[in-house]
Formats: C-alpha cells, structure tokens, sequence
C-alpha cells in the first residue's frame, strides 16, 4: 500500500523490525539460503549481518534523511550521530568483527570498509525517496555524506582501528 499523501516514503523496519529478525531466526533461514546459492561463505555471514542491521536500523535512516531534509541537523554532525548510534549495536560490531586484546576493543578495517559502503548505498536510497531537497537555498547533503563515509576509513586508520579511539575522533568531525 502506497504512504498517505504528504507522508514519508521510508525504509521501515526499526528496532523492533531488527529483534523479529534475530528473535524469528529469519538470520539462520537467509544465512541458509545464501550459502545454498552457492555464495562463498565469507560472503554469507556479512551479508546476513547486513540484511539484520538494515531491518534494525531503518527507521533510523529514514529518522536521518528526513532531518536532513528538513531545516534540520548540519549534515556532519546528523551523520556521526547516525554512526555512532550504530556503532553501538551487537550486530553492527558483529560486522566490525570487534573483539578485545588487553585493554582495547579494536574491529577489522575490512568490516568498517563494507559498513561504511553499505550505509552509503542505504543512506543515498533514503535521501531520493525525499523529493526535492533544497533545504532553503542550501544544497542537498549526499555530497557531504558520501565525503564523510568515504572519511571513515581514513579515520579509523588514524585510530589504529581501536574503538574508543575511533569514536572520538568521529565526534570531533561533527564539531
């Protein structure tokens, strides 16, 4: 059914969308149905990890797109605020593949790398689904978006690929 008239055109999904995901197993069902296509299995398992965050997240997204849209947040600081809310998820640093040695949580750049492109595509497909979006006379962000993405490993490099580390070099960059 198409939104009513005047509503938003968004990804769906949400938190509770993301818990039925993993709660109903739909992770497991995928996760077997990729690997009998014949997908390789390195493939499989971030691809399901992905399928689970975008059903997490998406409302998230589209909370994100329609604040850009509007008179809303500076784009850099929405965004990092959109990663760092992220960050926090199990399935997202599942992704990240976090884990702890001594002191520090660090997470592969591979990982990063394929969030970081992954919530490109996810975050340009939410901003089209808005209209026009000439946010009073100011351009419309996905320049800066993807400028700041693309910066993500980058700055995790900078970070040593420590996660806290990473973190407040991201809250630096929403200035």
């Amino acid at each position: 059914m198409p939104p009513a008239p005047g509503a938003r055109a968004g990804l769906g999904g949400g938190r509770d969308a993301g818990f039925r995901f993993s709660e109903w197993r739909l992770d497991a069902v995928l996760h077997d149905i990729v690997r009998g296509l014949g997908v390789a299995e390195e493939v499989v398992r971030p691809f399901c990890l992905l399928v689970g965050v975008f059903c997490a997240f998406a409302d998230h997204i589209g909370e994100y797109a329609a604040r850009l849209d509007g008179a809303g947040e500076k784009t850099a600081a929405a965004t990092v605020k959109l990663v760092k809310t992220m960050l926090a998820d199990d399935q997202v640093q599942a992704l990240l593949q976090v884990n702890r040695y001594r002191e520090d949580l660090y997470f592969s750049r591979e990982g990063l790398a394929l969030f970081s492109e992954w919530l490109q595509v996810v975050t340009l497909w939410e901003l089209s689904l808005g209209g026009d979006r000439t946010r009073a006379g100011h351009p419309p962000p996905e320049a800066e978006i993807l400028e700041l993405l693309n910066y993500l490993p980058d700055l995790a490099a900078q970070a040593e690929y420590k996660l806290e580390k990473f973190l407040e070099k991201l809250a630096r960059l929403a200035g």
